[in-house]
């Protein structure tokens, strides 16, 4: 796997960066933690070379470094996971995009492609003082050009026209964790990052430096974890370097349309974003893009995906609504530095939300009815109720009428939806998967999703259903027994799967070939011969998931290729009508040979490029949602 995943890597750098960066990265990724001299004289380049290519991929979060106090050397390391997600940059931007706005989408596409960026120079790339009073250059599509401050390009959207709504953006993002602050230890290696509290652990608490015996190891592996969560949540921190105006203590306009409306500012109940608005961020502040809590935003969309086939469309958005109550509280799919006793400790450990908190997320516009059977009686005694207890309620709150209907029937229409986000979700709790759990009653039920088991499960099927492809169903039948009984000899096998052993003796050898089978040889004597060995068969999940994320990668790859050499083919078209004189004049410029080339070569772009969407679902769900990830 080590060699297709570095071939993959590689490509996506070449191809986003340039082949000097790539070259560079390529030399690491051949001979491993190298210092400069050393990358120098292997990778065959000059000193000026090699350190242009360097700063590209240290500003890329690419490469990791790591300077020695003695004597200044630095050190440098590939960083896999930070190659592999420029495949999912497209991706990212469209979830930031559904979720905060074209604008943020914009300042996450530009973070992403520069890696980070300080807060005063994003906001130096919008030009707010300009004439045209904050609106921003769409032409204008280059890196270093003029004006460009660290060679950023200006968004391609008027969404954000102010200062204040630019911090306001990126505070979101902050507090939703999809973007990060960047420190030193952002580009230390996690080998450097531990060897460096494992230094601070022993300076401080073992000054003797023995770390010996088993009750000494244990306190030594503790601090160790300490130290690394402090780091952790230093980093993780949305509090620092922010700083708001006069808007938020009470006397700001905010305020003022809160109090004349009702205590709400525009009378819509929710004034998150006039008080986001007065925030603002330190211009020194270093930010990036935060790729595990887009990790977690990726397994949400693949849970409701995976609701939606199993039980209906209606269904997984409600889900998708828990899914996303849920992403607040989870900062990434797995964490190292938590060890649980067993899986119900795993499991106690995940967040929970309620069915009011549903509601109030979920999109007012989606019809619930159509999936679920409605009791109108069931609805008609819950409006009469609801209506003699929440009477008062509506007395008191007369007063606030500014975009807010408090009839009782409001409310009876309220509890109706809110008993059909009830019934939506028992649905997916009564479902085998087990998309959910109800937990208790509190806020008209409160739900847990267990990811570790929905995931393993999903790992699980996946495997199963590329040996159903690739081998049968009779295959399947073995890979599930021999998961579920472990090693047996083969006529063990037949035995179990009611089949003689003739008939699946060619299967499993087939299976064995291509790697999702294993045998183990256990001789009866020391002679060792064939007749007198007993030839145990097993199926290791493990190992299946690790084959399946090489012949992934492998296909990626070989589709960037493919990609590469159909566009070296039409590229003197795609030249011409890249051409700014042209841009815009397409008619008066190109040919229809010219048209129909592009328009075929366009066709054929999106049918890769779905394809490679496809297999990073694949690798996401095999390496990411349990965190099990093994760089090569």
């Amino acid at each position: 796997m080590a060699e297709e995943h570095s071939r993959l890597c590689n490509l996506l750098i070449e191809d986003v960066y340039g082949e000097l960066p790539a070259q560079v990265f390529k030399t690491l990724s051949v001979w491993g933690r190298l210092d400069l001299p050393t990358l120098v004289r292997n990778s065959e380049l000059s000193p000026k070379h090699v350190r242009s290519g360097l700063v590209v991929l240290v500003q890329a979060h690419l490469v990791y470094h790591c300077a020695t106090d003695a004597d200044d050397q630095a050190f440098y390391d590939v960083n896999w996971d930070g190659a592999y997600n420029i495949m999912r940059a497209g991706r990212i931007v469209s979830i930031i995009e559904d979720r905060f706005g074209e604008g943020a989408g914009q300042a996450v596409s530009n973070l992403l492609q520069f890696g980070h960026a300080r807060v005063g120079d994003l906001e130096d790339a919008y030009k707010f003082d300009s004439k045209t009073s904050g609106a921003v250059d769409s032409a204008a599509e280059h890196i270093n050009g003029e004006d460009m401050p660290n060679g950023f390009h200006r968004p391609q959207n008027r969404k954000i026209t102010t200062r204040a709504q630019l911090h306001s953006v990126l505070h979101q993002l902050l507090k939703s964790g999809f973007i990060a602050r960047v420190d030193r230890r952002t580009f230390l290696a996690p080998a450097d990052a531990s060897n460096e509290a494992a230094a601070i652990v022993k300076r401080e608490q073992f000054p003797d430096g023995k770390v010996t015996g088993p009750k000494a190891s244990a306190a030594f592996a503790q601090a160790m974890t300490s130290l690394k969560r402090k780091w952790r949540d230093e980093a993780d921190n949305t509090t620092a370097g922010v700083k708001r105006s006069a808007a938020t203590n009470g006397n700001g306009p905010a305020a003022k349309r809160r109090r004349t409306n009702g205590g709400m500012a525009n009378g819509v109940g929710n004034y998150e974003e006039d008080e986001e608005e007065s925030v603002v961020l330190e211009r020194d502040m270093v930010i990036k893009v935060n790729h595990e809590k887009c990790n977690v935003a990726l397994r949400s969309q693949a849970l409701e995906r995976l609701a939606a086939r199993s039980i209906g469309d209606v269904t997984a958005k409600v889900y998708g609504a828990l899914l996303q109550l849920l992403e607040r509280k989870i900062p990434r799919c797995h964490d190292d530095l938590e060890v649980y006793a067993d899986e119900q400790e795993e499991e106690s450990a995940q967040p929970s939300a309620t069915t009011l908190d549903i509601g109030e997320l979920l999109d007012p516009s989606i019809d619930l009815t159509t999936t679920i059977a409605e009791d109108d009686d069931m609805f008609n005694g819950a409006r009469s109720r609801d209506v003699d207890e929440d009477t008062d309620m509506a007395v008191k709150h007369e007063n606030y009428t500014n975009g807010f209907d408090t009839s009782a029937s409001a409310f009876a229409d309220r509890n109706k939806r809110l008993s059909q986000v009830e019934q939506h979700m028992a649905l997916l709790a009564e479902h085998p998967r087990n998309f959910c759990a109800k937990i208790s009653t509190r806020g008209k039920g409160e739900w847990r999703v267990n990811f570790p088991a929905l995931a393993r499960w999903m790992q699980c099927n996946e495997i199963e259903q590329t040996i159903s492809a690739r081998f049968g169903s009779i295959a399947t039948r073995i890979a599930r027994m021999l998961n579920a009984k472990g090693k047996l000899d083969e006529k063990q096998v037949a035995n179990f799967t009611l089949m003689r052993q003739k008939d699946i003796r060619s299967i499993m050898a087939e299976m064995h070939e291509a790697g999702f089978l294993e045998a183990q040889e256990v001789p009866k004597d020391n002679s060792r011969q064939p007749s007198r060995t007993l030839f145990l068969w097993f199926f290791d999940m493990d190992r299946c998931r690790q084959l399946l994320l090489s012949t992934t990668y492998k296909a990626q790859a070989r589709i960037l290729q493919r990609m590469q050499f159909e566009r070296d083919e039409v590229l003197p078209v795609i030249q011409k009508a890249e051409r700014l004189d042209v841009v815009g004049h397409e008619e008066e410029f190109l040919t229809s040979s010219d048209k129909a080339t592009l328009r075929r070569w366009r066709e054929f772009e999106e049918k890769l490029l779905v394809q490679l969407e496809r297999q990073d679902d694949l690798v996401a769900l095999m390496r990411d949602f349990l965190g099990e990830q093994k760089l090569p």
